[in-house]
């Protein structure tokens, strides 16, 4: 698993801005969707008032390069998950895209009520996303990951963020959290220390007394209990 960091997907969702690969990233790195959950988005799924969507389906490739819809995989997987401001404008500009699409296309569009349509409203190409992704990681120097590991970027970043890993699983659709935490225990150190360093800083800023009397802090009491012993 490789991921990138906050400044690496900051490279790349400005590199990419305002086109669909853009778009997918964008989905991705925000909500950690599976790349057939994504693809499979459909208007009816989203409330763009709310910023609720629900993962109901996924695309399927089959054999000679043809795509269907299925059930997610797992039951967990079947989940609704809260999008950004930022994805909520994103997914507003296609939908007014798609309209003036299909007007200009005539017949020739064919709407599934995909949010990621390609030209005609069928489903995004996965093989020539993976392409420009690549290229654009190698134009903009940026680590070479796979377009799945934009899920793990999610996930990483949330807990780098010190997001709950009980919300980080339910975001990603595991089964249960002890599959989230196994899968980024490499994160796990790393937030310990982080965490420690926290509690620590907290502590000696101070603390209200018991008795309400206002901010008693840890290098006051130290102070306090060297003058008693001297």
């Amino acid at each position: 698993m490789r991921v990138l960091n906050r400044d690496q997907a900051a490279t790349l969702l400005q590199a990419t801005a305002g086109t669909d690969l853009g778009d997918v990233v964008l989905m991705a790195v925000h909500s950690g969707l599976r790349l057939g959950e994504l693809l499979a988005v459909r208007w009816s799924d989203l409330d763009l008032g709310t910023g609720e969507l629900r993962i109901q389906q996924t695309v399927i490739r089959l054999k000679g390069g043809q795509v269907t819809f299925g059930q997610p995989k797992t039951h967990r997987s079947r989940r609704a998950v809260s999008v950004a401001t930022s994805v909520l404008e994103m997914l507003r500009r296609r939908r007014a895209e798609q309209v003036e699409q299909a007007r200009l296309m005539g017949p020739a569009y064919v709407s599934q009520g995909l949010a990621f349509a390609d030209a005609l409203g069928g489903v995004l190409d996965q093989d020539r996303l993976r392409r420009r992704f690549y290229a654009e990681l190698e134009r903009n120097r940026l680590p070479r990951i796979r377009l799945h590991d934009l899920r793990h970027t999610a996930a990483t970043l949330l807990l780098g963020l010190g997001v709950h890993p009980k919300i980080v699983s339910e975001r990603l659709g595991h089964s249960t959290v002890n599959i989230t935490l196994d899968t980024y225990s490499h994160v796990l150190p790393g937030l310990q220390a982080e965490a420690a360093k926290r509690l620590d800083d907290w502590l000696a800023e101070g603390s209200t007394d018991e008795n309400g009397g206002g901010v008693v802090s840890i290098s006051d009491l130290r102070s306090s209990a060297a003058e008693g012993k001297a």
